[in-house]
């Protein structure tokens, strides 16, 4: 029966809020025993392209209204994830902060801006063997964020990082 929840679940791409009711941790071992314990990401993921698209033109009708960019729209959402992810840190531990939507939006928020600065030039030109560096520098820090025994919070920083930078300067 349980395993009929988690695949009904992750059909509705809310397999992230199932995980944090049910299993309490990731790595715990409630959760080894699922088949559809990956479905978790994928459903955040869902859940982004489902709501980003709404918020940028809720952003966009706004910055008609009161002259400002929708980036900085972004900026300010993105922003305020990344605190809402700390706070949730802070007061309950890494689960919410781990599984839910608000508390992931600031890595999408950061790669969403990374790929439009990219898409609109706004990076400066670097030279072929600074560039390679700086993408080699990138695979190296989400190599060290992954296999690294640091806390969730700096592992997840340096991972994050490291994948803007691969998006940045992967040519």
């Amino acid at each position: 029966q349980a395993i009929g929840k988690q695949g009904l679940a992750a059909l509705l791409s809310v397999a992230n809020i199932y995980f944090w009711r049910s299993t309490g941790d990731y790595w715990g071992t409630a959760a080894e025993e699922s088949p559809f314990l990956h479905a978790w990401s994928l459903s955040v993921e869902e859940q982004f392209y489902l709501f980003f698209p709404l918020l940028l033109l809720f952003l966009i009708g706004l910055s008609r209204k009161i002259k400002y960019s929708v980036a900085a729209g972004v900026v300010l959402i993105t922003t305020l994830s990344f605190i809402l992810w700390l706070f949730f840190i802070y007061i309950s531990g890494h689960n919410p902060a781990f599984f839910l939507l608000p508390t992931r939006v600031w890595q999408f928020g950061l790669g969403a801006l990374v790929a439009v600065a990219a898409a609109h030039r706004l990076f400066v030109p670097l030279p072929s063997s600074a560039n390679n560096f700086l993408f080699v520098t990138s695979v190296g820090l989400i190599l060290s964020g992954i296999f690294s025994n640091i806390d969730f919070e700096f592992k997840t920083m340096i991972v994050t990082i490291g994948a803007m930078g691969f998006i940045a300067f992967s040519e």
